[in-house]
Formats: C-alpha cells, structure tokens, sequence
C-alpha cells in the first residue's frame, strides 16, 4: 500500500426494517486516521456517502455485484464495484471478506484507491512536462490514447519510435511525445535521460 493509499480499518453498520439505515466507516491514509457517519437509503449507501464525505470525493457507484469466492458456512464474498467521477472517468474495485458488508466497502475502497494513484500519475506527468520543457503534453481525457494520438497529429512517421506514458486501470490516458515533433529529429531529451520513472518520482 503505497502512502497515499486508505484502508479501511473498521465498519459498523445499523441497518434492519423501520430503522435508518446508519453506517460508521474508519479509514487509514498513511499516517492519518479518518472517520465518519452518513445515513442512506441502504448500509451500502451509507457506507459509500460516509467514505465520499470524509476523503471529500465525488464519487458515483455505477455498478455492483457479489460472488462466492468459496463454498461453506464460511464462505468468502468477491465484490466488484465501478465507480466514476463527475468528469466520466471510470475505475473498477474488488473486495474479499467472510462479510458481504465488509468486501462490498474493500471494494469501493480499492476504487478510490485507483482514483488516488490515477491523479498522483496524472500529476507526475504534468510536473515532468513542465520541468523539460514539453510541447507536445496531452493531458488526461483531452485528446486520446497515445498510439493513436501521436499519428493523428503529424508528430511521429512510420519507422519511428514513440516512448510514451500510460495511465492506470480504468484511466484516460495521457501522452507525451518526449522527442518533439518527429521522434527522429529530436533525441535530445530522451537521449540524456535513461531512467524518466526517476525524474517523475521527484
């Protein structure tokens, strides 16, 4: 779990007929300990508004299923959840647990998780951009995915070679063209940096 990553520490749901449906959800962030309480129309939701309310996130559950991972009194429950951000981005979660509660919320964790890592890539690449001086950046959800991108502008010819970043699961991506118009014309950047994960990092 990388530091910016949450992990759901504890969950306690009140729910049953003719009461309000209340969920309290505790979330790890890296050193910080988050909580919070929503009602909803159901435990899911309320779990799902307490966790949007307290990381501040806009976040729409598209869709959900649940699946016996295991056979038994002590059956292990597979979730899958999609959720999506306002701007159409979209991003899928998994859970496992004995509790189908439980799995249902590590899901929709490991969606925001992604959402997270997403936006930490996103800005990476912008602040790489910047620091070489990059004309050609495309950012996310602006203009395409790379390999189509890049011959639909002009910038790269047949027999080039493209080096190009990649988004996560369920991103849009971005691209950038390291080398300028014309791959061929210009190894200045590409040629002196061999490891461009190590400047991003920074």
């Amino acid at each position: 779990m990388s530091q910016g990553d949450c992990r759901l520490v504890s969950h306690v749901v009140n729910t049953g007929h003719g009461v309000p449906n209340i969920s309290c959800i505790k979330l790890q962030r890296g050193n910080e300990e988050l909580e919070d309480v929503a009602i909803g129309s159901g435990p899911l939701d309320a779990s799902f508004k307490a966790i949007n309310r307290m990381l501040h996130m806009d976040v729409q559950l598209d869709s959900f299923s649940l699946n016996a991972v295991t056979d038994g009194e002590d059956a292990v429950g597979g979730a899958v959840v999609k959720v999506s951000l306002p701007d159409g981005r979209s991003y899928t979660g998994t859970g496992l647990s004995t509790d189908i509660i439980e799995s249902s919320i590590r899901a929709y964790v490991n969606g925001i998780n992604k959402i997270i890592e997403s936006a930490t890539q996103c800005k990476q690449c912008r602040t790489f951009a910047r620091r070489f001086d990059i004309d050609h950046f495309y950012d996310v959800g602006t203009m395409g995915i790379e390999h189509a991108l890049l011959p639909e502008q002009g910038l790269v010819a047949p027999g080039e070679a493209v080096i190009g970043m990649i988004g996560v699961d369920g991103a849009r991506h971005q691209s950038i063209e390291f080398t300028g118009p014309g791959v061929a014309a210009a190894s200045g950047i590409a040629g002196h940096i061999s490891h461009p994960e190590e400047v991003m990092s920074k």
